[in-house]
């Protein structure tokens, strides 16, 4: 059994040694890039029973990637050799001593083609640990996207839209020029492909977060107020139900929802949790209408019947989970983010992905259909 396996794109990195313009020349050196190469060397060298699962070139990059994994005893029995992309490239150029450009080359790139089939054969050793970061994965069955080949994201103070180049359009930016410093929270498409994502003061200012909503068309509209820390926003199965906590105020409102036009109905409140249990943060929803919410602080998730009982609990090795999602072969696989903010003492589970293999499947991520 494997300990952790980390999945995602590792590149070719070359970095100049002299600050200056690369066209004046200089000399280059060579090493590998990527976030979850990096958590597998680390593991590795700790003594974990690491693997790492990826798409290289075959190419003398792709080899260098391979070479610099073995050294360090990360298993790479499940990376793809790709005959038809080369393998990714970072430039870092040193402009100043305090001022270094990075400059990208992952477009097309064998990393960039990983799909989710490629990771069969490294689950097969039942991981204990899966981890990914940065935006290498998007959790869900499918995740948000626009248009293709792009996503919608909430982010800053507004609700862009972003290409595979990492370009950003904005739609809006409806937190810019508020009173207190705000930014964007959680989000997630609606069953017609609009997408939704709340807002919140960075210091928790009671009260000043809302719900705005996407349409079709690229419009934003604020369609609920006096939120303090919005997250969710997740659907029942049907979508005539939406579900947003409050993390805050440790609730868990559901509202009914007219999918049809997008409007919220009455709010009702669906769980509450006491001041010895932790916040509710992100949520998912099973096929059979369950709720499963992240309990921050409290290193647990919780599972609610449709009528807002409490069915289930699941302890974690982490303590502030923040969000899980199914996604896995079957939908059967709940992953689940966790955080080391503010923590005193974070211990290794603290700050990973987690995986929990569920008996039942999750309702598939709406894809959000933005023109």
């Amino acid at each position: 059994m494997t300990d952790l396996l980390t999945f995602g794109e590792t590149m070719l990195a070359l970095r100049q040694e002299d600050p200056g313009p690369l066209r004046l020349g200089g000399q280059l050196r060579s090493s590998i890039a990527g976030a979850e190469a990096t958590v597998a060397i680390g593991a590795a060298r700790l003594g974990h029973d690491t693997a790492w699962c990826g798409r290289i070139g075959a190419d003398d990059a792709g080899t260098l990637v391979l070479s610099a994994l073995r050294g360090s005893g990360v298993d790479t029995r499940a990376v793809v050799t790709d005959p038809d992309a080369p393998t990714g490239l970072l430039i870092r150029l040193p402009r100043t001593a305090a001022l270094t450009r990075v400059n990208y080359y992952r477009s097309g790139s064998a990393g960039s083609r990983l799909r989710a089939a490629d990771l069969a054969p490294a689950l097969v050793r039942s991981p204990k640990v899966v981890h990914t970061s940065g935006i290498t994965a998007a959790l869900g069955v499918r995740p948000p996207r626009a248009e293709d080949p792009g996503w919608v994201a909430a982010c800053g103070t507004g609700i862009a839209l972003l290409d595979e180049d990492g370009h950003l359009d904005w739609l809006a930016r409806p937190e810019d020029g508020a009173r207190t410093r705000m930014r964007m929270n959680d989000g997630c498409a609606d069953p017609r492909g609009r997408f939704l994502a709340g807002s919140m003061a960075y210091d928790g200012t009671p009260g000043a977060g809302a719900l705005y909503r996407v349409d079709i068309d690229g419009s934003v509209e604020r369609i609920l107020d006096g939120l303090t820390i919005p997250n969710g926003p997740v659907f029942s199965p049907d979508g005539s139900v939406m579900y947003l906590a409050d993390s805050a105020r440790r609730q868990i409102f559901a509202y009914d929802y007219d999918t049809l036009a997008g409007a919220l109905g009455p709010a009702h409140l669906f769980a509450e949790l006491g001041p010895q249990d932790g916040a509710p943060d992100g949520m998912a929803v099973e096929t059979h209408g369950h709720l499963w919410s992240s309990e921050w602080g409290a290193a647990r998730l919780r599972r609610y019947s449709p009528d807002g009982q409490l069915v289930q609990t699941l302890p974690l090795p982490a303590t502030q989970p923040t969000s899980c999602a199914f996604g896995g072969p079957h939908g059967t696989d709940l992953f689940i983010t966790t955080a080391t903010y503010q923590l005193a003492y974070a211990s290794p589970w603290d700050g990973r992905t987690l995986v929990h293999r569920s008996q039942v499947a999750g309702v598939p991520a709406g894809a959000a259909r933005i023109r």
